[in-house]
């Protein structure tokens, strides 16, 4: 399909280098622009509780493509929040969770969610822009009605392969994508404890 014909990249690397080390591993139901930044929540909030309402807004920075294609502030239908970092933002700060039973009408339609993901300004940032693609990173700045401030910079989402997933967090996503469907007991029965039981976490 290409005007110029290059052979050797058919063998280059071949038994040496893997194309599937390359891959990286969702965690969220999210648009992959959004990793970076709902990791920046988690890290943000680790060991303390600040209610949504007391924040008065919420800083991401990432590069243009995200902005562009995933900066949207309202969401109306779940493959849309899906898309929208302020969304996502909003769902981590409020839920502490952001797995697919998450993305949903309830969600969609929850005016505290909504007001939250409004209070989310996406910019551009000099730095995030020129690491692109190589590294799809964030930094996120909350602040609160008592002047607090929190800053996490997320320069590699979890789930890459330059930062692992370990194999708790594969078997939590398991998990919660098995119990759409199955019970909690049906679900472990198929994936295993990942501590040495039958299944595919075994």
């Amino acid at each position: 399909m290409s005007d110029e014909v290059k052979q050797d990249l058919l063998t280059k690397g071949l038994g040496k280098k893997y194309e599937i080390l390359k891959v990286y591993v969702k965690l969220y139901a999210a648009c992959r622009h959004a990793h970076a930044p709902i990791d920046a929540v988690f890290e943000a909030l680790k060991g303390q509780f600040i209610e949504p309402g007391e924040i008065t807004r919420v800083s991401v920075e990432t590069y243009s493509a995200a902005v562009r294609l995933a900066g949207i502030r309202e969401a109306t239908t779940p493959s849309a929040a899906r898309f929208s970092i302020p969304f996502s933002v909003a769902l981590a700060i409020a839920k502490k969770d952001v797995g697919p039973n998450h993305y949903c009408e309830e969600a969609v339609r929850d005016r505290s969610i909504q007001a939250l993901a409004q209070k989310v300004e996406m910019r551009v940032s000099e730095k995030w822009e020129a690491a692109y693609p190589h590294k799809r990173g964030a930094t996120l700045t909350v602040h609160t009605r008592s002047g607090k401030t929190l800053d996490v910079e997320v320069e590699l989402a979890k789930g890459e392969p330059e930062n692992p997933a370990s194999w708790d967090e594969l078997y939590r996503k398991f998990f919660s994508n098995a119990t759409c469907l199955l019970s909690g007991r049906d679900a472990k029965e198929t994936g295993g404890t990942h501590h040495g039981d039958r299944g595919i976490f075994a």
